[in-house]
């Protein structure tokens, strides 16, 4: 996307826009200066009527590859169709990323002399005060999980859709996180956990607040991170909750998405869910009859016939974790 086809503007202006002259907005790419610092945004839908009064999706994008242009986007997938209910949907790219040509993960997370988090904080902040939706939902998959659950205990009552989350740095791909603190954190130690400025477990502060969010955690069970990032995620999030009705882990078998991948339309009838489900709020019950009506559910496997290897891996892998937890 060359600059040309971005355009500067104000919270102010682009929120008044999305109230009272929507259309103009749609699909187009905007940079918003939040806290001294430049953040693209994307509107990739918002009802003809106007933002005022509908529901509004944040949406946080994971890794990238770099061979796609700055600033890139994710949640296309996520518009309004004529059998669900309209929306204003935000993609927020992380400007983390344009500190170097060469960096695929910045978990939104800034760098030295670099406050991502907070720019990101007063514009989510400014965002929902001045459109003054419905309802909010942030959504995001893998890393993009770190920057969802980072803002949304920001947004109490807001609703939390992840996909396969990734909320703890040290506990991802090494050589990524070197290569992201070697860059944006030099002479730092190149862990989370010795750089005070970076939040490294972004579930971690859930662990000891009321909920005030729902979550729906979506997980393809051959995910290889599920032990060190998502079981760990969800025993913070039920740390002190009185409400388990709050959260719902939803886990899969994809034989066509093997691993650390998701279904993208499957997480879009999830976000259709959390728009549409009845009010006051998305309640799981309420969410789930609406994903259901949705579509029907897949037919189950035809009977195994002898143990599959990957499922073998899979039981050793959560024997020797709950070995791990216990030493």
């Amino acid at each position: 996307m060359s600059d040309a086809e971005q355009r500067s503007i104000t919270i102010e202006d682009l929120s008044r826009q999305l109230v009272t002259t929507p259309n103009k907005t749609r699909r187009q790419i905007y940079t918003i200066r939040s806290e001294g610092i430049d953040i693209p945004v994307r509107v990739i839908d918002v009802p003809g009527t106007g933002a005022a009064d509908a529901p509004l999706v944040f949406v946080f994008h994971g890794g990238f590859n770099r061979a796609q242009p700055y600033p890139f986007f994710y949640g296309s997938r996520f518009v309004g169709r004529p059998d669900t209910a309209p929306r204003t949907v935000i993609a927020l790219c992380d400007p983390t990323l344009a500190l170097s040509d060469s960096l695929r993960f910045g978990w939104f997370a800034g760098a030295e002399g670099v406050d991502v988090p907070g720019a990101v904080r007063t514009l989510l902040a400014a965002f929902v005060a001045q459109i003054a939706p419905s309802r909010v939902i942030v959504t995001g998959g893998s890393i993009g999980a770190h920057a969802v659950l980072t803002h949304a205990r920001e947004l109490p009552g807001s609703m939390v859709v992840l996909a396969n989350p990734l909320p703890r740095i040290d506990d991802y791909h090494q050589p990524s996180v070197r290569e992201y603190f070697n860059l944006c954190w030099p002479g730092h130690p190149a862990r989370a956990a010795d750089v005070p400025q970076v939040v490294n477990d972004a579930s971690l502060a859930y662990s000891d607040m009321t909920l005030h969010n729902e979550f729906v955690i979506l997980l393809n069970a051959t995910d290889p991170h599920i032990y060190r990032q998502a079981a760990p995620m969800l025993a913070n999030l039920g740390g002190r909750t009185a409400e388990p009705e709050r959260i719902l882990p939803v886990s899969y078998f994809f034989p066509e998405h093997a691993g650390h991948a998701f279904p993208p339309d499957e997480l879009t009838a999830w976000v259709d869910a959390a728009v549409m489900a009845p009010e006051p709020t998305a309640r799981m019950a309420a969410l789930t009859r609406e994903k259901l009506r949705a579509g029907e559910a897949r037919p189950a496997r035809a009977k195994a016939t002898r143990d599959d290897p990957l499922d073998i891996e899979l039981a050793a892998q959560l024997v020797r974790a709950t070995q791990e937890a216990r030493t």
